[in-house]
């Protein structure tokens, strides 16, 4: 019987595992933990190394540091948290030049959704939900007048790592 999953698939459950928790504390506490994002980071050499297909390091880093900046001045101007942009700079590193547009698509359709939902009656619904199995932080959040957009992040970028593991 042979492993379907190459070790480098291990790295990419390891990092979508990584993205998903930014998501799940971003809902719970308006927050994205370091850790996070620099287990992400961590990671990334490690992809680099298992990779099946060269990955353009050079340019992957202009493209997160590219990213940092405008996230940066978004951040300056009070529009989007460290965390955010800090998670997105290192998905960034990941999507690389190749796969930045998908995650920026991505990432800006999924904020756009939650956008309609927290306009919506559904929202109430969502936290209605929340509240029935024992999650106020996650309800309070809900509830609070600014998304967690880390869950939009989280979305480019577990897109990213399907990409990746094709």
């Amino acid at each position: 019987m042979t492993d379907p999953f190459t070790q480098h698939t291990y790295v990419l459950i390891a990092a979508a595992i990584a993205i998903l928790a930014a998501a799940r504390y971003d809902v719970r506490e308006f927050r994205i933990p370091n850790e996070c994002s620099l287990l992400l980071l961590a990671l990334y050499p490690i992809h680099v190394w298992l990779s099946h297909e060269a990955v353009p390091l050079d340019t992957s880093v202009v493209t997160a540091a590219i990213v940092f900046a405008l996230g940066y001045l978004i951040h300056r101007i009070g529009h989007f948290g460290a965390g955010d942009v800090k998670l997105l700079s290192v998905l960034a590193l990941w999507a690389g030049p190749a796969w930045i547009a998908d995650l920026a698509v991505i990432t800006s359709l999924a904020g756009g959704a939650m956008a309609i939902i927290y306009m919506t009656r559904y929202r109430m619904t969502l936290a209605y939900a929340f509240d029935l199995v024992g999650d106020t932080r996650a309800r309070d959040t809900i509830l609070a007048e600014q998304l967690p957009y880390g869950v939009a992040i989280a979305a480019g970028g577990v897109a990213v790592l399907i990409r990746l593991a094709a």
